[in-house]
This record gives C-alpha cells, sequence and structure tokens, in this order.
C-alpha cells in the first residue's frame, strides 16, 4: 500500500488570507518561498547584534 504526500501551494493572496484568517500571525517566522509557506531560521545573536546596530 503506497502513501501519497500532497503539497499545497499558496499565492500572495492566499498567504494574506491565512493571515486575515487567524490561521497564521503576522509575526509568525515564516515566509511565502515558490508557493511554500517555509519556516524561517531562528534569528541568531550574531543577526540580532547586527539588526540592532543597522537601527540605531
Amino acid at each position: 500500500m503506497g502513501t501519497e504526500t500532497l503539497i499545497h501551494r499558496f499565492d500572495l493572496e492566499t498567504y494574506r488570507r491565512l493571515i486575515s484568517a487567524g490561521i497564521l500571525r503576522e509575526d509568525d517566522r515564516v515566509e511565502l518561498i515558490e508557493g511554500r509557506i517555509v519556516d524561517m531560521t531562528p534569528t541568531g545573536t550574531r543577526q540580532t547584534c547586527s539588526l540592532r546596530k543597522s537601527t540605531q
């Protein structure tokens, strides 16, 4: 018996509707890449320091 993997592709409009519906929150660490919603890597200390310096 085989199993089938389903892949759902999203466009920007659908992605925004997911946010509006509360399925995704605006502060979720995800991004839309080529139709896929992908978890972003956690912010590391180097990146945090760099971001702080650039905004000061």
